[in-house]
């Protein structure tokens, strides 16, 4: 078996072209190393990981119900190894040669429980410690509408417009013809992962708006809740709002500008043109 050193730099290597800021890169990846390293000798694969970080990111969100905030840190910290985790799969599914387009499906059915669920688990919290109803309210709201919902519709519909193209208004000659110029300049539906917008948005995307979360609850443990023009207020209660105005308002935009652009339709068109080109 190879050495450490060795190992080391075939990971360093595998992890070329895996976006991740400076927390990624200085921290979790020097931890989640070493444990991969040890992991690859067992007969654990990627996606049994993924199950296992799954699990703890559950637990975690879970435990942000609670009054006591040293139960809510213990809940951060179980979010924290669960993302460590998250890298470790990959690296063990990079090294194993067991990368796989269910492993990919598999790690996002996670974040689809896990992320609204520590959105919302939060604002439980802070109505324990604080009453604030209004703080279970808001925080349901981000964990709703964190999920890109105007993405998985369009992908429902337009995988519905493949089984179905014995309907003419899922014809691909008849959109071709409404959108003869319509697609020349569109990328694609996923977001531009570079710019200062992207810097800005990703504060509210996995694993930024968790690092934010367990800032917010570290704080509140040492100074607790304090009072403004009569309201108690506290880090999580303002992080509530903090999470759940931009995310809110920006998935409706998001809808709105789905529905004004033909996003589906152009969708459709981009992802035809680009399989038919596939041989």
């Amino acid at each position: 078996m190879e050495s450490w050193h060795e190992f080391k730099k075939k990971i360093e290597k595998s992890q070329v072209g895996h976006k991740a800021d400076l927390y990624g890169k200085l921290l979790i990846w020097k931890i989640s190393a070493p444990i991969t390293y040890l992991l690859v000798r067992t007969p654990v694969t990627a996606n049994q990981i993924t199950v296992f970080q799954e699990i703890l990111g559950v637990i975690g969100a879970f435990l942000l119900i609670f009054k006591n905030v040293k139960i809510n840190i213990l809940g951060i910290l179980l979010l924290q190894v669960g993302f460590i985790f998250d890298c470790v799969d990959g690296e063990v599914a990079r090294y194993k040669n067991q990368s796989s387009v269910r492993g990919v499906y598999l790690d996002l059915i996670g974040h689809q429980f896990v992320i609204p669920m520590f959105l919302f688990f939060i604002g439980v919290g802070v109505y324990q410690r604080l009453g604030h109803l209004d703080a279970i309210i808001a925080s349901f709201f981000a964990g709703i509408f964190v999920l890109r919902t105007e993405l998985y519709s369009m992908l429902g519909v337009i995988n519905t417009m493949i089984e179905r193209q014995e309907n003419a208004n899922y014809s691909y000659k008849v959109l071709k013809e409404n959108f003869p110029d319509g697609i020349k300049n569109y990328k694609g539906a996923l977001n531009v992962r570079s710019g200062w917008k992207w810097i800005i948005k990703k504060k509210w995307s996995y694993p930024d708006s968790m690092n934010i979360l367990t800032l917010a609850v570290i704080l509140e443990y040492f100074i607790g809740s304090f009072k403004l023009y009569g309201v108690t207020l506290s880090p999580t209660y303002l992080l509530v709002y903090f999470f759940s105005i931009p995310i809110v308002f920006g998935r409706i935009y998001a809808y709105i500008k789905y529905f004004r652009n033909y996003s589906v339709e152009k969708h459709f068109l981009f992802m035809y043109n680009r399989f038919k080109n596939i041989k």
